[in-house]
């Protein structure tokens, strides 16, 4: 029988580069989920970052619509004031008209 030795250790120096070969792409694949962890993290910070400024931008549209609000109901009461007020001039002047017209008659003596 042959010696095989010259075999083994060609056959045992491809399972080394193999390995070797195994191991490298280990390390590129740790390296990869080192870089996704890197970039997952930095994502997160600026996901906290961007609800930060919604939270205030959230917060100035609820007092921008709250001063709205509150110009609005101040505009609805000076109306109906200017209305009553317009409706009570309005009266007082056909009161006028009446008794002005009343006190013609009375002076015609019509009354």
């Amino acid at each position: 029988m042959a010696n095989l030795s010259s075999l083994i250790k060609l056959r045992r120096h491809n399972v080394e580069e193999k390995q070797k070969n195994l191991a490298m792409l280990y390390r590129e694949a740790e390296e990869i989920e080192n870089s996704k962890n890197v970039l997952i993290e930095r994502l997160n910070l600026e996901k906290v970052k961007l609800e930060t400024r919604i939270n205030v931008a959230q917060d100035d549209v609820r007092e921008a619509f709250a001063n709205l609000k509150r110009i609005e109901i101040v505009q609805r009461e000076r109306d109906a004031t200017e209305k009553k007020e317009q409706a009570d001039k309005e009266s007082r002047e056909m009161d006028e008209i009446g008794i002005e017209g009343f006190r013609r008659k009375e002076e015609q003596g019509e009354y």
